[in-house]
């Protein structure tokens, strides 16, 4: 993989002035939300108007190949993008939705953090783009997830099909998206992704809903994927701007994707832990292009304190 498809993949977008409060990181889940929403809802875009020329590198493509530029995507812990970052090439366009992750207590697993209380936040939806309209060759969807945290850091998880897309068919939900990662990273190799297509989910796993960190051992799947909702599909054949068509099947109240994970890189079983449910509209917005922020973990899903089962 090269240095630019690696930056590609960090979900990286445009800075807008920051907006967000000093005191920000201390608020309720429920703070966090509502002050991102509002900003979402503040700048959304007209639908007859929806910005669609692909934007172009602005950053010089010298700082690729600098570790300590490519490390921001794991350091910078804000919700919205560091100062003097532009937006970078891939996912340009979105529709961003309110959504909680509710995790099945039901699960035979012993997951423990995020995959066992769920949590509420945002999701961005969009298209995986490089150097290309969304509406290109390339038709690959991509959702990543904010969960907000009481008196924390928020979590974030990243999910995208693959590189290669699924051609001409349009279906946005066809195929059930893997969670991703890229490795560019300082420190030991526990610091770091395993490679560059498989995050460290350690994180997600250590801190609960609520804000308590885990007590005990900390397990964390090897594998999160999102599963289409069944009977969610958009037209495999269509040819409007893919916004528009998740506009028009996701409302408030749907189940958009089930939650599934495996144990181990060699396990075959992927158990349903939960699902991934909208509490609003989704909206296209300046703020949800350029504003918002989702920080990659880097630690890896098994660091000294994991017992695997």
């Amino acid at each position: 993989m090269t240095l630019l498809a690696s930056v590609v993949l960090g979900s990286v977008f445009a800075l807008a002035s920051a907006v967000l409060p000093a005191n920000y990181v201390t608020l309720t889940a429920e703070e966090k939300q509502a002050l991102q929403w509002n900003q979402v809802l503040a700048t959304r875009y007209n639908l007859s108007e929806l910005p669609s020329t692909f934007p172009q590198p602005t950053d010089n493509l010298t700082l690729l190949g600098m570790p300590e530029y490519l490390a921001q995507i794991f350091i910078h812990t804000g919700d919205e993008m560091p100062a003097g970052r532009s937006r970078m090439l891939i996912s340009p366009f979105a529709v961003v939705c309110k959504m909680e992750y509710r995790t099945f207590k039901n699960s035979t697993t012993r997951y423990t953090g995020l995959f066992h209380t769920g949590g509420i936040g945002l999701i961005r939806i969009s298209l995986d783009a490089i150097y290309g309209p969304p509406l290109g060759s390339l038709f690959s969807p991509t959702a990543v997830l904010k969960i907000y945290i009481p008196g924390k850091i928020s979590r974030n998880l990243h999910h995208i099909k693959d590189l290669v897309g699924q051609g001409n068919n349009h279906n946005f939900f066809l195929t059930r998206e893997q969670h991703h990662t890229i490795q560019s990273l300082p420190g030991d190799a526990l610091s770091r992704p395993v490679n560059p297509y498989t995050l460290g989910l350690f994180e997600q796993a250590s801190v609960n809903g609520d804000g308590t960190n885990v007590s005990g051992v900390i397990v964390a799947p090897w594998e999160h994927r999102l599963q289409p909702h069944a009977g969610l599909a958009t037209p495999s054949d269509s040819t409007n701007d893919f916004r528009l068509d998740l506009i028009g099947v996701l409302k408030a109240g749907t189940v958009v994707y089930d939650v599934h994970a495996r144990q181990s890189e060699n396990s075959t079983v992927k158990e349903l832990i939960g699902e991934i449910v909208l509490q609003s509209e989704c909206v296209p917005s300046k703020y949800g292009d350029e504003g918002v922020f989702f920080r990659q973990s880097a630690q890896q899903w098994r660091a000294p304190h994991h017992n695997r089962f």
